[in-house]
């Protein structure tokens, strides 16, 4: 495994499983839920679901497409460290996958329309873990 840090603190991982002929790959900024204020609440998971819309390269989840077509997985996930962005593909498209990494990590649009959008998936997901974490906690 290959850990690379950027000059903007991002860090690269590369996985090289010959093995299986497949390299695992994922983008890491470290900004997570902890880094922000009170009135961010939310803020980093919503931009990491944002990095799955458009970028300056694909329109709408094009990235996604392209990437999956190619026999590839692609996720991010939040944690309150950071923001991640990988892939899993057969080591003879993993080129062509960061490139779209990149561009989907590097370069995203935030069209108002897909920003909208995703505002309505994510408040009621927040709304309902909201209220089940505190019914557990003061309601037992």
């Amino acid at each position: 495994m290959r850990i690379a840090q950027l000059h903007n603190g991002i860090k690269i991982v590369y996985d090289n499983l010959d093995l299986f002929g497949t390299v695992s790959f994922g983008i890491f900024l470290g900004k997570g839920s902890k880094h922000e204020k009170d009135y961010e609440h939310g803020i980093t998971h919503f931009i990491e679901h944002m990095l799955f819309k458009s970028n300056i390269s694909f329109l709408k989840s094009s990235s996604i497409d392209n990437i999956e077509k190619r026999g590839a997985l692609v996720n991010g996930f939040t944690t309150k460290e950071f923001i991640c962005v990988h892939t899993k593909a057969l080591k003879s498209e993993i080129k062509p996958i960061i490139n779209l990494l990149f561009d989907m990590f590097f370069s995203p649009l935030f069209l108002n329309d897909e920003i909208n959008i995703e505002k309505k998936v994510m408040l009621p997901r927040y709304l309902v873990f909201s209220l089940k974490f505190h019914k557990a906690v003061y309601t037992g």
